[in-house]
């Protein structure tokens, strides 16, 4: 990138987005013209991630607070602080701040990061059977974010009957997603084009894949003898295969079937139902039976399949289980030479280290082959609220802000940081938290920040929360003048008693700052013993009338005179006077009142001293 001319207004440049794949690097782009050449020794270049600084280079040295995260100090020398980050994860995704300084200058770009995950599919039933109902399933998984559009086509038409599994989510925060395309197929569906087609953000273009129908067990048409021969045949090479399997089995050269892990994500979301799966392929038993098991500790609770044959009859220790839970539901289809086990569930805390254990079995010829499962881990993501004040506090100089982090599972919350004014932070590592009668778990994190910070309306707090490393952060904002709360603003001293003279004009002043009604009122009051005397602003509004003992003061002198100034944020109160020897030993007090909002703050000032003379201090104060 050319340099501008010297002199010239240094400039940022950041690109709004970038994209980047689970597990691949990604350079975040930015590019700083100075005005002319780069003194390494005099630039400071920091990155943050959110409001976390992930990276800096100071003045000639840099330094790398995430290991994946780098910065080129030669490519620093050509005005390029772009960041490259490695071995990207979801909980990489979210806004990068890059921040210049160099010889008093400070600029700032921001770019935002989204993480993707391209999806992977497969279709592993491809054969339909004739005359019977097929289901075929599309499995996409590992993919994010969660938007996706799966599509089954015939022949290169939609088949709007598919039906889609719950979603599911995985450890590393991908997901997982099934489309199961059912009909029953007929002789002339042999050769049809089947297509299970995926849509993704990740994808330059759509996935697929596609195969031709493959239809199997024709029936036997009575009308042709060559269909019967054939049939004749296929039974006789189905027996031949049947008896060289037995006699392998039987040498024990292996059984003539295969048997697949328990299939299932290893995180759950409570609530939602998941679904495991079991698959036997190859030749085995049609009366071949299944049984799911869930295994907690010493707590064993079975769950039969409808249909189990009394060959098929479940282990011998199914009289110490449990009675099976309604919320469990086992399922089996059998497709030509593959049977499918499928356990669905809704989880719940106390599923939380459960395992499950499927099994096939056959008594008469001595089938039983089983898996277990991995730990079932549940989890449910927090609800986050809007942060709040809290409606009573102590110190008073400090006010709480508080957020609610509710319904989450398991116990405990990575991050929760609290950010104000742009720069100060503070992290909360001990949140309080409690246990919810369902189990999960709710806390509150308490921010304090100093009541003088309000003294400008637009400042900003912001909470980022992370339940684990994987996930992205939920972040909540709220401005000062939207707490509604009266310590948006403080109250000045009377100031300007220095310097007066008697028989001098003198003028005090007192200042509310921060935010507070427009209408707020201004009262001034001389108190000399018992003697008051209030010195009330003209166009004062009934909202913020004077105080209760207005009856007991005195008429207005025309010789004490008041005005005020008023912006946005500051309303400047003045009190102009003569003072006379009568005003020795009286003090002034500034009242800001504003009756329907409660507010009603006061100064006073301290005695004045009034003496005559040559002096330059004829008005002293204590």
């Amino acid at each position: 990138m050319p340099f501008s001319p010297a002199g010239s207004q240094p400039q940022i440049f950041t690109e709004p987005s970038s994209q980047a794949l689970l597990g691949s690097g990604v350079l975040l782009k930015c590019r700083f013209d100075v005005g002319g050449p780069i003194d390494l020794s005099s630039l400071r270049v920091q990155w943050h991630f959110w409001d976390q600084r992930i990276a800096v280079y100071n003045w000639g040295k840099g330094d790398s607070q995430v290991p994946r995260a780098s910065l080129s100090e030669q490519e620093l020398q050509r005005g390029n602080a772009s960041l490259s980050l490695s071995n990207v994860t979801l909980a990489d995704g979210g806004l990068y701040k890059c921040l210049i300084e160099n010889g008093g200058e400070e600029l700032q770009g921001e770019t935002t990061l989204h993480v993707l995950a391209a999806p992977r599919i497969i279709v592993p039933q491809r054969l339909g059977i004739i005359f019977r109902e097929t289901s075929f399933p599309c499995h996409v998984w590992g993919f994010y974010p969660r938007d996706i559009a799966v599509t089954w086509l015939r022949d290169g038409r939609v088949r709007p009957e598919s039906t889609y599994s719950p979603l599911q989510r995985n450890l590393d925060g991908t997901f997982n997603l099934t489309l199961t395309y059912t009909f029953t197929p007929m002789d002339w569906d042999k050769g049809s084009i089947l297509t299970c087609r995926v849509s993704h953000a990740s994808l330059v273009q759509p996935l697929q894949e596609e195969f031709a129908l493959i239809i199997t067990l024709r029936p036997v048409d009575t009308g042709l003898i060559v269909s019967g021969v054939l049939v004749g045949v296929i039974v006789i090479c189905c027996l031949i295969y049947s008896v060289y399997c037995w006699k392998r089995l039987k040498k024990g050269m292996g059984a003539p079937y295969s048997i697949s892990e328990v299939l299932g994500p290893v995180w759950c979301r409570l609530g939602q139902e998941m679904t495991l799966s079991y698959a036997m392929g190859g030749k085995f038993p049609k009366d071949t039976a299944v049984t799911w098991e869930r295994i907690h500790g010493q707590d064993r609770t079975v769950i039969g399949t409808d249909g189990v044959s009394e060959a098929g009859e479940g282990p011998e220790h199914q009289l110490l289980l449990h009675p099976q839970p309604q919320r469990w539901r086992a399922t089996q289809e059998r497709s030509g030479t593959c049977l499918t086990a499928s356990l669905s569930f809704t989880p719940t805390v106390q599923d939380d280290g459960a395992r499950v254990r499927c099994s096939f079995h056959h008594e008469a010829r001595g089938i039983r082959e089983q898996r277990e499962s991995g730990e079932i881990r549940p989890w449910a993501c927090p609800e986050v609220s809007q942060i709040q004040v809290l409606p009573q506090w102590e110190p008073q100089d400090m006010v709480p802000f508080a957020v609610q982090i509710q319904n989450f599972y398991p116990k405990g919350i990575h991050w929760i940081q609290w950010h104000w004014d742009g720069a100060e932070s503070w992290r909360d590592e001990s949140p309080e938290i409690t246990q919810n009668p369902d189990l999960t778990f709710s806390a509150t994190s308490v921010c304090r920040i100093p009541s003088q910070k309000f003294n400008n309306p637009e400042l900003r707090v912001r909470v980022l929360v992370q339940q684990t490393r994987r996930d992205p952060p939920v972040w909540r904002e709220i401005r000062a003048r939207d707490t509604g709360r009266k310590l948006c603003y403080r109250i000045s001293d009377v100031r300007g008693l220095e310097g007066c003279l008697l028989g001098q004009e003198v003028t005090l002043s007192c200042a509310m700052e921060g935010t507070f009604p427009e209408d707020t009122a201004v009262t001034w009051e001389r108190i000399h013993g018992e003697d008051m005397m209030v010195i009330v602003t003209d166009g004062v509004s009934e909202a913020g009338e004077g105080p209760e003992n207005h009856p007991l003061l005195h008429p207005h002198l025309q010789c004490w005179r008041v005005a005020q100034l008023q912006s946005e944020n500051v309303l400047v109160s003045f009190l102009t006077f003569t003072p006379t020897v009568q005003d020795d030993g009286a003090r002034v007090r500034c009242s800001f009142h504003h009756e329907a909002r409660g507010i009603r703050e006061q100064q006073v000032s301290d005695i004045i001293r009034v003496s005559g003379g040559i002096t330059n201090k004829a008005c002293v104060a204590n």
